[in-house]
């Protein structure tokens, strides 16, 4: 049956201290038309690290997505533009999620009565099956300071974050030498907080330290 799938590009997207807005671009990779609402949410780190979502909605929101509602046909994108208006004292962090629906009467997608219902029984009776996609928006604070920590000691790697915004391990792989390491992730280290990796002896560790603009390369 024929449904709509999304894709979003990179799951993050960063705001620099000197950046306010960005754009964003949103596919269809699905056989179906995707009528897509753009929810924003702003996240919160408890003391056990676990984000904590709270909705934005109002005029008053720090971070806003324009336009909010996207029509996207299939094989084709769109782009929205977030702009963010708040706060730079510390940095800050928002979800965006991208949720195709089943149009309705008081959602603004412009369809007529006898359209929406010929949409729906295209797509599927329960709207369940429409998956929903998201990332994650990270604000810099201004001014931006960075003071990492690298360690490496036998097989352990340990990288401090005692700066006031995020920084990112790029590609971070275990290693048995050079030219022998497994597959490569990323990782982000949030402001006063501690990374910590072990291996198995002998191990040695393959990343990229991002630190806003600039980039330290770690070999084995």
């Amino acid at each position: 049956m024929a449904t709509p799938a999304l894709d979003s590009g990179a799951l993050y997207d960063y705001l620099a201290a000197g950046r306010t807005t960005f754009t964003k671009r949103i596919g269809n990779v699905g056989d179906a038309t995707a009528f897509v609402r753009v929810e924003v949410a702003e996240l919160t780190y408890g003391p056990d690290g676990k984000p904590q979502e709270r909705a934005l909605e109002g005029t008053e929101r720090p971070l806003i997505a324009s336009p909010s509602r996207l029509i996207i046909p299939p094989g084709s994108y769109r782009e929205i533009r977030v702009v963010y208006r708040g706060g730079r004292a510390a940095e800050r962090y928002f979800r965006l999620r991208f949720v195709p629906v089943v149009p309705r009467a008081e959602e603004a997608f412009g369809l007529a009565q006898e359209a929406r219902e010929e949409y729906q029984q295209a797509i599927v009776a329960d709207v369940g099956v429409l998956k929903a996609i998201g990332g994650v928006v990270l604000v810099s604070p201004r001014p931006a300071l960075f003071q990492t920590s690298v360690e490496q000691h036998d097989n352990q790697l340990r990288v401090a974050n005692r700066g006031n915004t995020t920084v990112v391990l790029e590609g971070l792989a275990l290693c048995q030498g050079p030219g022998e390491c497994g597959q490569g992730k990323t990782v982000h280290v949030r402001p006063g907080k501690t990374f910590t990796l072990k291996g198995e002896k002998p191990q040695r560790f393959l990343f990229t330290l991002i630190e806003g603009k600039d980039r330290r390369r770690y070999t084995p």
